[in-house]
């Protein structure tokens, strides 16, 4: 529940991609009368100024919908819908969260049985919830896993890689990766391409994440790279 506030604003529990988020706006309340002062003000007129609008009617329905919400999701384990059903409510609305990312040891599972269109599959899927299907952390778990036995040719690498990027497009690692797998695939031309990309990305700051200790390396390896491919 929320009201008009500067610094109370749906898109900040936005990036919250796992979980169901009901949302319901109470425009004639502020964030203190969702307390007591909501029901003093019956008794204490104005107690901390003149409120918006029927602020008594506001504090008892937004606890209503409260334990309700409270009641079917952690006590009884129903669905919870959310409806437009009270006075002082004039926005309702419902973000439903993803489906829950597979574990490590169902995603290798399917993998095994089905190759790269699983993985696809499994990108598409947790798109149409998140800008970020992948998380880095998963990233490089599955090119761990993959290793040299399992993707000789770096099909599989250059795969990840290629999703990963539509993901973390500034990601210096990401980039950097793509060129040394298509590299080593003998696709010189597209490791050129990704290798000035990162070269671009590393002289624009755009990646604040990466780490200081990897960013050194990289730069050194594009060094490296340099002497032979000539890109720069």
């Amino acid at each position: 529940m929320y009201s008009p506030h500067p610094n109370i604003d749906p898109q900040w529990i936005e990036h919250l991609v796992y979980s169901d988020r009901h949302f319901a706006h109470f425009p004639g309340m502020r964030e203190y009368d969702y307390l007591s002062f909501g029901l003093l003000n019956k008794h204490f007129k104005n107690i901390l100024g003149k409120p918006r609008g029927n602020i008594e009617k506001g504090f008892i329905q937004s606890h209503i919908l409260m334990v309700d919400f409270l009641t079917k999701t952690l006590k009884t384990n129903q669905e919870f819908r959310l409806e437009p059903i009270y006075s002082e409510m004039d926005t309702s609305f419902t973000w439903m969260g993803a489906p829950p990312f597979p574990s490590m040891a169902v995603i290798k599972n399917k993998f095994i049985n089905h190759g790269l269109p699983y993985l696809d599959s499994l990108f598409q899927t947790q798109k149409e919830f998140t800008t970020h299907p992948f998380s880095k952390k998963f990233i490089r778990d599955f090119r761990n896993w993959v290793g040299w036995k399992k993707d000789e040719n770096f099909k599989i690498r250059i795969r990840l890689h290629e999703l990963a990027l539509k993901a973390y497009p500034y990601s210096i690692e990401f980039n950097y990766l793509l060129g040394s797998y298509s590299l080593q695939a003998g696709d010189t031309t597209r490791a050129i391409t990704q290798f000035k990309k990162t070269e671009e990305i590393l002289s624009s700051e755009l990646d604040m994440e990466i780490e200081t200790r990897m960013k050194r390396r990289i730069k050194e390896r594009l060094a490296g790279y340099n002497q032979t491919l000539r890109f720069k």
